[in-house]
This record gives structure tokens, sequence and C-alpha cells, in this order.
């Protein structure tokens, strides 16, 4: 009976560590998306050509995100 409950116990270790790492994956993806996004409105924002609100349809961001990006390219200038 011992042997069943080690077994069944590693299988849930195993597929806990799955979960964790499924999770991880996501995580970054997301973070890596959105890290590309405010590359691009940074660059949008650098040409002076475009509104916030033409800029947020551009990426498909909203215009928080657009003004969020904006302030930390200020922050960064000063």
């Amino acid at each position: 009976m011992e042997k069943r409950t080690m077994y069944d116990t590693n299988l849930k270790r195993k597929w806990d560590m799955a979960g964790v790492l499924e999770y991880a994956r996501r995580e970054g993806e997301e973070k890596g998306i959105e890290k590309g996004k405010a590359a691009v409105v940074a660059n949008l924002l650098a040409t002076g050509k475009f509104t916030v609100s033409e800029i947020a349809e551009l990426v498909t961001v909203s215009e928080d995100f657009v003004e969020k990006v904006r302030a930390d390219l200020d922050r960064r200038k000063k």
C-alpha cells in the first residue's frame, strides 16, 4: 500500500511542477509582449508625428499604457 501512496505523491509533485512551469512560461511570454509593445510605443512617441490615441490604436494598447511609456521616457531623460 505504501508504494501506491509514494507513486501518488510523486505523480502529484510532477503535475504541480508542470503547472508551475506553464504559469511561469505564460508570465514570461506576457512580459515579453508588453516590453515589445512598449518599445514600439516609445519609437512612435519619439517621431512626434502621432497623438497618444493614434499610437494606442496602432499598437493596440490603452492610452494609459502610452502615457505610462511617455512618463518612463521623460523620467529617464532627467
